[in-house]
Parts: C-alpha cells; structure tokens; sequence
C-alpha cells in the first residue's frame, strides 16, 4: 500500500511511531528527522521554524548535523537569494540545491557547508492548510545529486506531518487544530488505531533493562504472541524465542547500542521461535530514540519485519541453480556415459556370435543388458534433470511399478516390510514411462525415510483398476472413467496438519537440512498432472501416510487398431554403403566401425574432423553417407555437415552423439542432416535408417 502521495506507507510506519510515542513537541519534530533519516541513510534533516515577528528561521531539529553548523543557522533570513530554506520560505516552493559548491543562492555559505561536508540541500516549504509558511524541512547530503520522486514524495508527507505539528501564536485556527492532533497522537486510541495498521512490529526497547517497553498489536501475527505477553516475558524474550544459534549475534547487535553516538539505522537477521512452532526470519532496524545527559543510548526504536517468505524465495533461487547446475553435470556425464557405453555394448555384440562357451556366452548376455539398462538409466535421469524431453508411448502401468519396486527393493532396509500388489488386468497408459518410474520411487523413498526407526514398518505398494461413476467422481475427485489407481500406504512417522498443506509446495520438506531438496512430491504432482492425473495424500502424525495416484487409463474399445509395421525382406540383402565415420574418441570409432561392418556395410573411420572433410574435399564420391559424431574438438558434426553439404549436397548426413544440450532435431533439419542417432546405437536403428537413406 501507498500513501496519498504515493510513498509506501512500510516508509512512514517507524516515523509515525516515533512522532507519536514522543513526549514533547520537540521530542516529535526530532522522530521526524530520525525516521526520515533512517529511511534515506546518508541523509542529515533539519527542521527550522518561522519567526513571524523578526521574519527569520531559527532551528527546531537537527539531530544529526553538527552543532556548529546548527549554531549557523539561527536566525537565518528568509530571502529567495540566500540558501535552500531561506529561498524555500520565501518563494513557499522546493528548492533544490543539487551541489552547494555552485547554487547561486549558496554564494554566501558555500564554503562553510563544505567545511562540515555537506555538498547538497534539498528543502521543502512546511505550510499550513491556509498556505501560510511555518518552517522549512531540509535534507542534506555529502554528495551532489537531486531527490528521486520517492524521496521528494517523502519530504512532501513529512512537511504536511510537520505543519500539523507546528503551532503559531497569533493564529486560533492553527492553535485550535494542533490542540486538536496532539490531544489525538497523546490518546492511547490514536496511537492504537495507527499501531493496529502497521503489518510490521513497531517496539520501543529498553537498553538498560534489556526488554521491550512498547510494541504494536502485529506481534501476535508475527510472532504468535499477544502483546500482554511479550511484556510478560520481559527481559527473558530474546533467551526464550531466539534460535540458540542467533543468540550471540543478537547479544552483541544490542550491546553495541551502550556506548553509541551513531545515529545511523542498525540492522540484523535472526530467527524468531513461533507460537506455533515453526522458525520464522526477521530483519530488526533500530536507530536510537532517546539519550541520557551525557549522550549515551537509553532506548532504541525499531520495526521487526518477518522476512520468511523473502529467505524461501532465495533458498528456491539458490536451489534452482543447483538444479540447473545438476543439469549441465548430467549432460556431461551422459555425452562421456553414452561414449563408454557404445564401446561396451558394440564391443559386446560383435564377439556374440564368436563365442561357443555357453559361460562366456551368458556372461557376454548379461554385459549386453547391463549396458542396455544403464543407457536407459542414462535417459531417466537426463528427463529428470529435464535436458531431455519426455517421451509419450504406450506402456503397462504394472510393468513400469513393478520395474521401480525391484529398484527399490535393492536399497531397502530389510526390516522393512514390503506388500505389493499389482493387478493381473490390462492396465495401459499414454506417457512417459521412465517419468512414471520416478514417481513411484519418490514416494517409496518419502515412505522409507518415514518408517525409519519405527517397530514393524510396513508399506503397501497396490495398484489396481476402477471405474468411477458420477456418484464417487466428486468424492474422489475425478472425473467419471476407467482410472488406474495407485496407492502406497506405510505406518511411519506421518505429517503434522501443516506440513500437510504444504506437502507439493516446491523445496518444501520435513527432512533435516541435506537429507531432501523438497522437490519429490512437487515433481510427483507435476508428473502425474501432465498426464491428466490426480494425486491425493492423507496423513496423521505418528500414524503414517497413504498417498493415492489416480491416472486415466486408454480407453481399448475406442482405440484404432494399429497398424502393422512392415516386416523387413531379409531375403534381399541390404544394400552395402560406403560409410565414412568420424568420432575423435578412437575406441567409439571402432565400436560403431564393428556394428556397421557386421550388417554389411563398408567403414573408413577419421578421428580428426578437418581431416575428414578434405578426405572428402578430396574425393567427394568415395561415400555413400557420412557418420559424425556432433560433439568433437576443431569442428562440431554439424559444422561438418554444413561443410560437406557445401561440397556434395547430396551425400546424406547421419548425426550421431552421446549427448547434446544445444544441438536439436531442428537444428538437424535446417543444416540437411538426414538422420539423427543417440548413442550408444541401436543395431536395428542404425540397419533401419541407412536403409532408409535410399
């Protein structure tokens, strides 16, 4: 919210607290210049006040200019040809004087500013509702420059504060209305009124005694706690509420006040216990508002502003880059990955037919599914880190639950009971299947972190189908259909009912700091939205948790039959290609050199792009197809493609890498690439698009 002249009113809170727990009508002309002061740091303000009978300013405030310079001050002429206020009252405009060292108006004065380090002067005329001119109210700074629209919207509100403030003598109706506001400001139900509007604590605090001696009724929306009872708890609050591990920081933050002549506004950031349990942040500002004969602080005002939110958004923020940062690392490992695996899985396959042992065949057997599973394995976790789009085919829900329990099962702790239930009857999905791994191994590692240290743990994975009428659709909320539904169920530690209405806020986790990102269940949710799916939680503390995942199911009866695929002639011997393959990592060369030779084709491998290309250069009809890997020092495949294209535009191009983030299909149909190929290669892939290349 803003005021009426467009300041936010957070800016005058601690300034309107100060002007009305001030004691005297100078004590509140000093809260002005201390809180506009605290809101402009670097800023020194003045108030000077008319003299109607001698026609002169003489000072009312200035707490943080030198008493010399104050001193200057007295008397001072209102006269547009001498200094900012002087000008300001007589023409009852804004003056601003953005270098003293050059304001014709400062010829005079110039000199003795800069001797106390002031270079510029903005004032504003203080005038009554008839337009009379009672004061001036001034900022000066230690450097050149002009107020922004923020600052000089301030200085307006603070001179309308101000001249309701400032009474004259020989006007009644002026007298009347200052009778009027002080009456008011001094009446605690003024001082209410205005508290109870102020979102942030607003305290006045006791130095001596260490505890609060004023503060507004948002405490209780803040902290959970009533104003009776931060007064009750005294001296003992900060000891009590304060996280132990911002106690001495705090404790140093209010000793350093004892001997302070800084007028400067103070702040700091600690962690505050709530009445309800959770740790909330603040930021507390203090500046100093009264002091004893001899100058030292005897009370400090301040505002206690819940920062929270602000502390999550930047936690997201920092955990985001991580996030994109774990992206970038598993692209590098899969383009690495990718290579090993086409060595170890080509290698593999080409001696598979060699091999007359049936142990070394069988060994060879499970070297080429290991390879297989860990390329897949490749795919899951480049969705996750979501450098790799999703994919959407048809798949059986069962198989895909089944396959992510075996994961689980593996790490599980054998005390674990585990029951699952998966059933026999067709149950297909349109989507991701590796997306859908991921959700069930989330909830099965969120069941498993809660059963820990709990006396027989159970979890329930079940999975079955139901038909939803209109009568149970609300209830369940979904829609009417044939659903796959999904539970997973434990007895573990459960969730409070708060932690609940968080549980699919993003970074949101009831795991000690390390032990969880607060991601799983946001991506869980967002996974089985994106396939039109619902997921309901429900959860007792210290009765566990039940997580139920509703999908829609194909509908069989409407689905068009699929078409037969074709059936490749393997009467007719494919046609042998001439294939230049290039690959800077000598071992990936050849293990595809392997794969392509064993279905018939013709290799010459290069390591070094550049030197590919002029072979090419060379003899541009030596190749029916050109083979290159996309990422490659000297020159990527596509560069190379483009180049060949060039030479030949009609030798195809087939890209072929382990990974890479930049490079898309688009990208591969712009610059002519025939095919595009991940590795580690598919044989029948590879056998069916250099079949298709014609």
């Amino acid at each position: 919210m803003t005021s009426t002249s467009g300041v936010p009113d957070s800016d005058l809170r601690a300034l309107l607290a100060g002007v009305a727990a001030a004691s005297s009508f100078e004590g509140s002309l000093d809260a002005i210049c201390i809180g506009v002061e605290a809101l402009l740091p670097g800023a020194r303000c003045s108030i000077l006040l008319v003299d109607p009978v001698a026609h002169v300013l003489e000072p009312a405030s200035a707490p943080s200019l030198p008493a010399a310079y104050v001193e200057i001050t007295r008397h001072f002429p209102i006269d547009s040809e001498l200094g900012s206020c002087g000008r300001a009252a007589a023409i009852r405009q804004v003056v601003i004087s953005a270098d003293i060292s050059t304001a014709p108006t400062w010829t005079r004065f110039a000199h003795i500013a800069e001797g106390f380090g002031l270079r510029s002067c903005w004032s504003m005329p203080i005038l009554t509702l008839d337009a009379t001119v009672v004061g001036t109210f001034a900022i000066y700074r230690d450097r050149v420059g002009t107020p922004s629209e923020h600052e000089l919207r301030l200085m307006e509100d603070v001179a309308r504060l101000a001249a309701l403030l400032i009474g004259r003598s020989h006007d009644p109706r002026t007298m009347a209305a200052e009778s009027t506001l002080r009456d008011a400001i001094e009446s605690r139900r003024f001082i209410d009124r205005i508290m109870q509007a102020i979102p942030d604590v607003v305290y006045t605090f006791d130095l001596a005694e260490r505890r609060m001696t004023f503060v507004t009724p948002s405490c209780e929306r803040v902290v959970g706690y009533t104003v009776a009872d931060i007064m009750e708890l005294g001296a003992e609050l900060w000891m009590r509420l304060v996280h132990p591990e911002d106690l001495p920081a705090l404790a140093a933050y209010t000793s350093s006040w004892d001997d302070s002549m800084d007028p400067e506004v103070r702040s700091i950031e600690y962690r505050i216990l709530h009445r309800t349990g959770g740790w909330r942040w603040l930021v507390q500002r203090s500046l100093v508002l009264s002091r004893d004969p001899q100058g030292r602080p005897t009370t400090t005002l301040g505002v206690l502003q819940d920062i929270t939110e602000v502390r999550l958004n930047e936690q997201r923020l920092r955990q985001g880059e991580r996030m994109e940062a774990l992206g970038r690392l598993a692209g590098g490992i899969a383009h690495d990955f990718n290579n090993l695996l086409t060595v170890i899985l080509h290698s593999a396959e080409s001696v598979d037919g060699t091999l007359t042992e049936r142990a070394a065949r069988e060994a060879n057997a499970d070297v080429m599914a290991a390879a297989t599973r860990a390329r897949d394995l490749v795919h899951r976790i480049l969705t996750f880190s979501r450098m790799r789009e999703a994919v959407r085919e048809r798949f059986r829900l069962a198989d895909v639950v089944g396959e992510a329990v075996r994961f689980f099962v593996a790490s599980k702790p054998s005390t674990l009971e585990l029951d699952v239930q998966l059933a026999d009857e067709c149950c297909e999905l349109e989507g991701d299947a590796s997306q859908f791994q991921q959700v069930v191994l989330n909830l099965c590692a969120n069941a498993e972190y809660a059963l820990r240290g709990v006396r027989d743990a159970q979890l329930e994975i079940w999975l079955n189908t139901e038909h939803v009428t209109e009568d149970q659709a609300a209830a369940l909320q979904v829609a009417p259909g044939k659903w796959a539904h999904l539970t997973v169920r434990d007895n573990g530690s459960g969730m409070s009912e708060d932690a609940l209405a968080r549980v699919f806020e993003p970074f949101f986790t009831t795991k000690p700091q390390g032990d969880g990102t607060g991601l799983g269940m946001a991506v869980t949710l967002g996974i089985v939205q994106s396939h039109g799916g619902h997921v309901q939680v429900r959860s007792q503390l210290h009765r566990g948790t039940t997580v139920e995942v509703w999908v829609p199911m194909l509908d069989s009866s409407k689905e068009p039959r699929p078409v037969q695929a074709p059936v490749p002639d393997r009467s007719a011997a494919p046609r042998a290609r001439r294939v230049l393959v290039v690959d800077d990592e000598p071992a990936v060369a050849r293990a595809i050199t392997r794969l392509l030779t064993s279905i018939g084709h013709e290799v010459i491998t290069e390591s070094d792009p550049e030197e590919a290309l002029q072979i090419v250069v060379r003899n541009p009809m030596a190749f029916d197809v050109v083979l290159t890997d996309q990422t490659m020092p000297g020159m990527t495949g596509d560069a190379l493609a483009r180049a060949v294209r060039s030479i030949r535009p009609d030798l195809p191009v087939v890209l072929c890498s382990g990974y890479s983030e930049h490079y898309q299909l688009d990208d591969a149909q712009r610059d002519g690439i025939r095919a595009f190929l991940t590795k580690p290669l598919d044989r029948e892939q590879v056998r069916s698009v250099l079949d298709g290349l014609g």
